[in-house]
């Protein structure tokens, strides 16, 4: 069986809606999803070679309720110790390994998912089922956020105080100009025709229609000076959900472009 063998075709403007936001539970195979709707929570046993799952596993939306997962075992301290896909029947299938990958994120764009980890990124080419190295990363960061806006991959990272635009065309990294705190949980977003960053200490930013390079602050929020470093992220109904590491959901309202907290223990 291959769970990746005929994906939906997928017209692509935003990052992949699911009514569900997925984490492991403490350094297990146990797999748990909150849905979204009425806040409660199921637990999933996976069965995978390998029980020992990093909290901080890159988790992936794929069309056809599929999620891929990529990242760290425990005992694997700085590269990827295992790559797998399940769908909604919690049906494994593992894949092949890419390269170091400490506290990574992907996304999925046109056919491929895109992950910044360790010194490098790279992209999973569903097609060709195989991976792609493409570029070393501007610099080493931890804990990376990433989306996309056309044909750009935006991301970010715990230590980093810019915004990074991956041209994939040229395979060429450019520099936003945003400034933001070193040190500190940023989640990045999209919907339609815009970008979004929502920096952890309390700050929402926006880029321009469909312009990566033009960025404006457009609100406020009481953040949390440490902040989470989970880094699970769902879009579902015109909103953003975050889950952080300080046992709450961040809420981001794409209508009012307002932030709600939402506490909730990590816990099953």
């Amino acid at each position: 069986m291959k769970i990746l063998e005929n994906l939906l075709p997928y017209n692509q403007e935003s990052e992949i809606e699911t009514s569900k936001i997925c984490w492991f539970y403490d350094e297990t195979s146990d797999l748990i999803e909150l849905d979204l709707e009425t806040f409660e929570k199921t637990l999933h046993r996976l069965i995978i070679p390998e029980n020992n799952i990093d909290e901080r596993i890159c988790i992936c939306q794929l069309p056809g309720n599929k999620l891929f997962c990529y990242g760290n075992t425990i005992g694997w301290a700085d590269f990827s110790g295992i790559t797998f896909i399940f769908n909604e029947n919690y049906e494994v299938q593992v894949l092949p390994t890419g390269t170091p990958s400490l506290g990574c994120c992907g996304t999925y764009y046109k056919d491929c998912v895109y992950v910044f980890g360790g010194e490098f990124a790279e992209r999973f080419n569903i097609d060709k089922w195989r991976w792609e190295k493409l570029i070393k990363l501007p610099s080493r960061t931890r804990w990376y956020s990433s989306t996309f806006l056309n044909d750009i991959l935006l991301v970010t990272g715990y230590d980093w105080d810019k915004i990074f635009a991956l041209d994939l065309f040229t395979l060429s990294f450019s520099s936003c100009p945003i400034s933001l705190l070193w040190y500190e949980t940023k989640f990045l977003c999209n919907f339609e025709d815009s970008a979004y960053l929502i920096d952890y200490p309390g700050k929402i930013f926006e880029s321009g229609k469909n312009d990566p390079f033009n960025w404006n602050l457009i609100g406020n929020f009481a953040g949390s000076e440490q902040g989470g470093i989970i880094g699970r992220k769902a879009l579902y109904n015109k909103a953003w959900y975050f889950l952080t590491g300080d046992s709450e959901i961040i809420k981001f309202d794409l209508e009012e472009k307002k932030i709600i907290r939402i506490n909730l223990p990590l816990t099953y």
